[in-house]
């Protein structure tokens, strides 16, 4: 279980790079700068539910 913690809080940091990635990106006008959001957000979605189950 510690493993998977450890990875969940892994995930959930490469997921939220991802997401404050493609918003610089997007705020430079980068085309295509909707790819990394688009990665990231179901990593972090799916990340942060197991999360918050963990802690119930």
């Amino acid at each position: 279980m510690f493993k998977e913690k450890n990875l969940s809080y892994l995930l959930l940091f490469v997921s939220t790079s991802l997401i404050v990635l493609g918003t610089y990106l997007n705020l430079i006008e980068i085309p295509y700068a909707f790819i990394p959001i688009s990665i990231g957000v179901p990593i972090y979605l799916q990340e942060s539910g197991k999360l918050f189950f963990y802690w119930l």
